[in-house]
């Protein structure tokens, strides 16, 4: 199967080039174009291809004004544009793909190993958002970029980032709350500042969204396939940063340990919300998955002695099985991934 075969054609790139640092920096744009390829360049792929192809046809009848007036104003705007200018509609997910891959490919470029970062993005994260749910893969690319501001210590770029982010997927405005330890430190302080001033202002924003999930997922009996998995995987990786990793990540990237905490504590907190809704769970549990991401690349660059090896393997070999799994046993799967087109050789 191309899946089980591209990641394991993503598996030897990492291992040839485990001991090398230029050939990793040689073969990441070309893993880079693939998986943008792979992704942009699909045709009838995914399990939101027909919802979002309905809103590329209803997107015809929008006028500009109408299209930034509502939730969601850089999507809608972009649906509006793709029409004027005569463009079918499986370009969208050739504009979409360019915005995850943007922030993504930035925050990997910014990791001791960024080739890393994508092989392991591509068994659930890649294949889950910008393959199917495009609006929020995009909005995800956007929170990479304001991650790395957050790293940067940029206020005003991540503040701007989310809020360019939420014009795709509104929920990503719960990442505002971040905002007062960009600055500072994380203290008892820092989370009262960010709960005074923050939380309220983002709950008013995110209101409508709020209510929205409320009603459709809590207590209907609808349920999101796979998620206890990706939420246990969020979980276990930010419980081993946590009880394991803590020391030594401040020790070696101090730069960054304060990113690294908020997210361990994050991904717990993912855990949390599954008995009540699986579904706002694992959608808010994407956002985070960049974190994790950064935690599970840097394990080899942490963790000494013999277990090294082992540990350093873990994260390749648990995505792997996962990948397995669903594709061999989940008919949703099936459904949505199989079989894998392209539009490549559409007329253009």
């Amino acid at each position: 199967m191309i899946y089980i075969s591209s990641y394991a054609a993503l598996l030897l790139a990492g291992f040839l080039s485990f001991k090398s640092a230029s050939l990793r920096r040689a073969l990441f744009p070309i893993v880079a174009l693939f998986l943008f390829a792979f992704v942009a360049f699909r045709y009838e792929v995914g399990c939101d291809w027909s919802g979002y192809r309905t809103n590329y046809d209803l997107a015809q009848y929008l006028t500009v004004e109408e299209a930034v007036s509502g939730p969601e104003p850089g999507y809608w705007l972009l649906l509006t544009q793709l029409h004027s200018l005569g463009f079918e509609y499986p370009y969208l997910n050739v504009l979409m793909a360019s915005l995850f891959f943007w922030g993504l490919t930035r925050l990997a470029v910014r990791e001791p190993n960024p080739l890393a970062i994508l092989i392991l993005a591509f068994p659930v994260l890649v294949i889950n958002l910008p393959m199917s749910g495009i609006r929020q893969g995009a909005a995800v690319g956007m929170i990479c970029l304001a991650l790395n501001a957050f790293r940067a210590r940029r206020l005003i770029t991540y503040v701007a980032l989310v809020v360019f982010a939420s014009f795709f997927h509104t929920s990503a405005l719960a990442f505002l709350a971040l905002a007062p330890f960009v600055k500072f430190r994380v203290t008892r302080a820092t989370l009262i500042l960010s709960a005074i001033l923050v939380l309220p202002s983002v709950a008013f924003l995110l209101n409508d969204k709020v209510a929205f999930y409320s009603d459709r997922y809590v207590d209907t009996g609808v349920d999101a396939a796979g998620a206890v998995y990706r939420t246990g995987m969020l979980a276990v990786v930010g419980g081993y940063f946590l009880l394991v990793l803590r020391q030594a990540y401040l020790e070696r990237f101090p730069a960054d340990y304060k990113l690294a905490l908020i997210g361990a504590w994050t991904m717990l907190g993912t855990l949390a919300l599954l008995p009540i809704s699986s579904v706002i769970s694992d959608r808010f549990g994407y956002y985070v998955a960049p974190i994790q991401l950064m935690i599970m690349a840097r394990t080899p660059y942490l963790i000494k002695g013999r277990s090294r090896l082992v540990l350093s393997a873990a994260p390749y070999a648990a995505l792997g099985v996962v990948l397995i799994v669903w594709t061999s046993s989940s008919a949703l799967f099936n459904q949505c991934y199989l079989p894998y087109q392209t539009w490549l050789d559409w007329p253009l």
